[in-house]
């Protein structure tokens, strides 16, 4: 029946949904004119990459693969340990990590996060999100901690800013300390209303962190690998800032991973963009090298101000 139907040039209702789909689809790229975007994107992209020398590339590009594989094996040891290693196999979820990231270099509000996310909920049986997201948390432990180290030690290499913090310590501090006791209790009375809400949801998120009640584990299988991809990040930046001629020093380095991981966050691209230097991202690989001219500039510029 269904090759007579073929035969007759009857679409089954699936397939026919798919059409439908695929003409809506394609009436809003036109549309929006989101077709031209992209490929105008795509040759801006091209451009930034015949802008550096090959050598170059290929040793940011393989900082960059190892950076985005390692973290993808961080990711899958600690859902191994909250959903069972055989629930978790490695491959898919290195590859929908990795993925994510090529989205969130032109995608707006970390989608692309929230798609590897929600593929790690498809791929591993049993899971909950709220326990994936705890995951995100143990995740981001240690990358938070060296980027608040990062962003003291910005803030302490720069020319009068510990004379700076003192005055501004010692002005006001009584309204400043009355201020932040308010504001703990009334985290306090928050944390209270939402524990008897949503203690199951936090029952699930304690699944997704259940590696960290195994230190030696965490310590080897997690944080081994994230020490190894901060490096490499670090060596894509100081390689990209080499190719580009901008002075490669410690406060360089960390103040473009500074500004990448705010620009990632707020996607301020079009506003530290400058013409004279354009941001380069290489969406392939997930490689985010933004404005680092202008960066550097504005930061030499305020500090010879101040």
């Amino acid at each position: 029946r269904s090759r007579t139907a073929r035969g007759c040039g009857i679409l089954s209702p699936a397939a026919a949904d798919v059409r439908f789909l695929a003409a809506n689809v394609g009436t809003v790229l036109v549309q929006l004119d989101i077709l031209s975007d992209i490929a105008g994107w795509f040759g801006d992209v091209w451009d930034q990459i015949r802008a550096v020398d090959v050598q170059y590339l290929l040793i940011g590009c393989a900082l960059q693969t190892t950076q985005t594989t390692l973290n993808g094996l961080a990711w899958r040891n600690i859902l191994a340990e909250s959903y069972g290693r055989q629930n978790v196999p490695a491959r898919p979820i290195v590859a929908s990590y990795a993925g994510g990231l090529g989205l969130n270099s032109f995608l707006p509000a970390q989608a692309g996060t929230f798609a590897y996310l929600g593929m790690f909920r498809a791929i591993i049986a049993g899971s909950a999100f709220a326990g994936i997201l705890a995951a995100g948390v143990v995740q981001n432990l240690f990358f938070g901690l060296v980027g608040g180290l990062n962003y003291l030690f910005l803030f302490m290499t720069r020319e009068g800013a510990a004379e700076k913090s003192a005055d501004q310590a010692s002005a006001d501090s009584g309204p400043k300390i009355v201020i932040l006791a308010l504001a703990l209790l009334l985290l306090v009375i928050v944390a209270r209303i939402l524990w008897k809400r949503y203690r199951k949801v936090w029952e699930d998120a304690k699944e997704g962190a259940a590696i960290l009640r195994r230190p030696r584990t965490y310590a080897t299988r997690v944080l081994t690998l994230q020490i190894v991809t901060y490096i490499a990040r670090i060596g894509v930046n100081a390689t990209f800032m080499y190719a580009f001629g901008i002075p490669v020093t410690l406060r360089n380095v960390f103040l473009i991973i500074a500004a990448n991981s705010v620009s990632s966050t707020l996607k301020l691209r079009r506003i530290v963009a400058v013409p004279q230097r354009r941001p380069l991202d290489f969406t392939s690989s997930a490689i985010c090298f933004r404005s680092s001219g202008a960066i550097l500039a504005s930061s030499s510029a305020s500090g010879s101000t101040d």
